[in-house]
């Protein structure tokens, strides 16, 4: 019967030893993925005047304790990028797409150029985007009208073209829109009207042209909305935040 016993006490040793080691290589391989992720939007940046990433985004030191880099209590894993007003220049990399567990993006107030990667679309954890005062380009990506959980999207002042998406609609969660002060063309999308929790929706400075859709004016929760200097046609209710 002693025998027994030891042995008994000795395989849950075992087995608590292993459970341990899994969970140890488990969050050692995610953090270490979100990890790479960082280093190689590190590794796309271009100019960084007070050498705030150069210094701090070190391998010698844990992410988590990483300047603009905040991770969660429960998976260990990172929650937020902050590097706003940062003064930095360089690129977005697609490799910012493993981070899996990303609710908060802010890159605003810098000088990042090019296009949004598609892998982006894989953040659907993602909350609050600002890509705000920069000079990315290219399309306003449709995969954004997939990422379930947004409420926060600005991109005002950058150098975004061509049309405004109407998949935006999916967004059903989207509290603010704001693609103010770059060069959209084409019509607003009707169906954005289907976005019932938008409170400030900002489309001024733009070459956007055609009706102003009726949707958007029986969104009952829309507090603010801006269309100044574009080309559109017909008018907002007297009681609107703006004019046409």
């Amino acid at each position: 019967m002693m025998g027994k016993t030891c042995c008994c006490i000795l395989a849950c040793i075992v087995l608590f030893q292993m459970s341990y080691y899994c969970l140890a290589i488990k969050y050692s391989t995610t953090l270490e993925t979100d990890k790479s992720a960082l280093l190689a939007l590190k590794s796309h940046i271009t100019l960084d005047l007070d050498s705030i990433l150069a210094k701090n985004w070190t391998n010698s030191s844990s992410v988590c304790s990483w300047i603009g880099v905040t991770c969660g209590l429960h998976h260990n894993r990172v929650t937020a990028l902050n590097i706003s007003y940062m003064g930095l220049s360089g690129t977005i990399p697609p490799q910012l797409g493993d981070l899996s567990f990303l609710v908060s993006l802010d890159f605003s107030y810098n000088l990042f150029s090019g296009v949004l990667p598609q892998q982006l679309s894989l953040l659907r954890r993602l909350k609050f985007i600002s890509l705000e005062v920069n000079i990315l380009s290219g399309e306003i990506p449709s995969w954004l009208g997939y990422l379930p959980k947004l409420e926060h999207l600005s991109l005002w002042n950058n150098s975004f073209t061509s049309f405004i998406p109407s998949s935006l609609s999916n967004l059903t969660n989207l509290q603010l829109l704001d693609f103010s002060l770059n060069s959209l063309q084409g019509n607003i999308p009707q169906e954005l009207g289907r976005l019932h929790n938008l409170q400030t929706l900002f489309m001024e400075f733009n070459h956007l042209s055609g009706p102003i859709p009726s949707s958007i004016f029986n969104l009952s929760a829309l507090k603010a909305i801006y269309f100044t200097e574009n080309e559109l046609s017909g008018s907002l209710p007297s009681d609107s935040s703006s004019t046409p």
